[in-house]
């Protein structure tokens, strides 16, 4: 009993020795040393730390000062002896090449790198350590070196494939890192993630576009030796997303659908993001592939219902649109509710369609009875519901109707306080104010809505406060501002004529006033909107010509030059003018608009990134 609580005090003795375990200050201490580049003092804590613990982390940090103060036959003495205490920890033999190579003894360096890969045995965790150590030091040759030889002592040829992926890419040796990733992306369906992640991150940096066609070529030469492999096709499909060739990516997505028996529920995903980039032609394409499959297509009613709307963002987008393309998109809806009737499940598109109505087809009394269907049913979505009483609220303003108008706009404003449903409506009864020239009532309105969380609403608020301020502050009477708004609502109200008349009064009765520039955006909008290109093109040059710095010179510009390219025909006059606006108003919102626009005029290649097409802006 005496012998075994002597045994116990000794081993208590020994473990509150300082030889036993590091002083935490020591160590603190240290590291203090070492980020202030105080060798010379971390590293007598270093080595004192490091034998009485052995630990692998104090003595990378003891052989790196001994390093920093070119101790380096002290470095290779206590490497070597480590050595001889553990002959086969590899990681040892690249500490001591690595003391070689900061000597510049290259030669004796790579001796020792090839050494400790020679010492490597057939274990994934030495593999690992040993290339994680060449990786720390930058030697990625031999970390691919190691990696390799894991392979042949490991007997498989599938292993180590992110790893050495890795490896490649920090080489640049880019057909063998994709070939990897290749590999590993068939070992299970998660790592296609990590793949595209990498992968993406390549592309990002690739300016000179040399690793898109490369992942390219590599991913169809697989497809074609094995076409039962889905994967390289969802890879592919991918990577056309991501440079936005969305045309190439629905050639391969509908093959896989049809292959998968997937009746459109992958492919409408496509669709969707057709739309977000503006490529509705495209996008009715798909929905229409993904509608042959009829209600058996679990995505059959949304496609269904994006094809319209994809028909009718088309029609606004080109805005040159004729009577015969706005009937045929009505039949369309009507087929529609003929097909699904009048039930909340199709009450989006019914409120599309009483839109169309109202605002495209000059029918008022048609939207009118659609809507108030909707709001007469008794489950309809809270949100499709506030936004069909919105929808009625703008018909009955546009037919003269303000206070009826007015009533609704608070209805869905009370009803949805807090949400932007409710700011959207307290945007439009501010607007209402405005056209009735109540402008302190408009303002009060719209200094809430400057700190909306949707950021569209406060900056329509914003634009639309600045408009009021900035044409009122020196004109106490209001008068100018006042006919301004009427003429504004007349415009709203499609009584374009006597609203344009009104516009003009304003600059024969209130010459050099502040909305000048405005009337003739105003103008001009109307002018394109009826297709009197010649007039619009009038107004938009007064306003380059003659305010071409105020805030609505670049908007006329960007107009100016949209005209010229799409309805006139002047591919020389567009470019010439979105170069000036690139050269101009470099800080313009139409600035990324204008530039992509040039690049297609001036006959560069639309899949190089800009930065090796346009170095400068001359014009070649």
């Amino acid at each position: 009993m005496k012998k075994l609580i002597t045994i116990i005090l000794l081993q208590l003795a020994f473990l509150s020795s300082p030889f036993a375990q590091p002083k935490f200050n020591d160590s603190k201490l240290a590291h203090e040393y070492y980020r202030n580049k105080e060798y010379s003092k971390a590293v007598i804590f270093f080595e004192e730390l490091y034998n009485s613990t052995k630990s692998k982390s104090y003595l990378t940090f003891y052989l790196n000062c001994l390093w920093e103060l070119e101790k380096y036959d002290e470095a290779e003495k206590v490497l070597k002896k480590e050595i001889r205490k553990n002959p086969n920890d590899a990681s040892l033999h690249v500490e001591l090449g690595t003391s070689y190579k900061k000597q510049g003894d290259e030669e004796k360096a790579n001796a020792k790198f090839e050494s400790a890969i020679k010492k490597l045995q057939p274990k994934t965790n030495d593999v690992y350590h040993l290339a994680n150590a060449y990786t720390r030091i930058r030697e990625y040759v031999y970390a691919e070196k190691t990696y390799l030889e894991g392979r042949k002592l490991l007997k498989n040829n599938n292993l180590f494939r992110n790893q050495l992926a890795n490896i490649y890419m920090y080489q640049r040796k880019h057909d063998l890192m994709i070939n990897e990733y290749l590999f590993w992306m068939l070992e299970r369906p998660d790592n296609i993630k990590h793949v595209k992640n990498r992968l993406n991150s390549m592309l990002m940096i690739d300016v000179e576009d040399n690793m898109y066609q490369m992942i390219k070529t590599e991913i169809i030469k697989r497809i074609q030796k094995s076409p039962d492999i889905d994967s390289y096709s969802e890879l592919l499909i991918w990577l056309y997303v991501q440079k936005k060739e969305f045309r190439k990516a629905y050639i391969q997505s509908k093959a896989l659908d049809i292959k998968r028996n997937e009746r459109g529920t992958e492919i409408y995903k496509l669709a969707n993001l057709a739309v977000n980039n503006k490529s509705y032609e495209l996008a009715k394409e798909i929905y229409g592939f993904v509608m042959k499959y009829g209600p058996e297509s679990s995505v059959y009613y949304l496609a269904r219902k994006n094809y319209l709307n994809s028909s009718y963002l088309l029609l606004k987008e080109n805005r040159d649109f004729s009577s015969e393309q706005l009937g045929l998109l009505e039949k369309e809806y009507e087929a529609a509710m003929s097909e699904f009737g009048s039930y909340p499940q199709s009450a989006s598109i019914m409120l599309d369609f009483a839109h169309l109505k109202a605002f495209y087809l000059h029918d008022t009394d048609g939207a009118i009875v659609i809507l108030d269907r909707i709001i007469a049913m008794s489950n309809v979505e809270p949100e499709l519901y506030g936004l069909s009483k919105l929808e009625l609220a703008d018909i009955q303003l546009m037919n003269g109707d303000i206070w009826e108008a007015a009533l609704l706009y608070g209805q869905v404003e009370k009803a949805n306080e807090s949400n932007p449903i409710g700011h959207e409506a307290k945007f439009r009864k501010a607007k209402l104010y405005y056209y009735s020239g109540n402008f302190h009532w408009a303002q009060a309105l719209l200094d809430v809505l400057k700190a909306s969380t949707s950021k569209l609403i406060a900056n329509n608020a914003f634009e639309l406060a600045d408009l009021i301020n900035s044409n009122t502050a020196l004109d106490t009477s209001e008068s100018a501002m006042k006919l301004f708004a009427k003429a504004d609502m007349l415009n709203y109200q499609r009584q374009t004529s006597i609203s344009l008349l009104t516009y003009d009064s304003i600059i024969s009765l209130f010459p050099g006033h502040s909305l000048a520039d405005e009337v003739y955006l105003r103008k001009g909008d109307i002018h394109f909107s009826e297709k009197d290109y010649s007039n619009a093109l009038i107004c938009y040059e007064t306003i380059t010509s003659n305010f071409p710095n105020e805030t609505l010179g670049d908007n006329a510009l960007f107009k100016l030059a949209s005209l010229h390219e799409s309805q006139l025909g002047n591919s020389e006059t567009a470019l010439e003018l979105y170069q000036k606006l690139l050269t101009d108003y470099p800080s313009s919102i139409f600035v990324a608009e204008s530039r992509k626009r040039f690049r297609i005029l001036r006959g560069d290649d639309p899949t190089l990134p800009e930065t090796q097409n346009i170095d400068n802006l001359e014009i070649n």
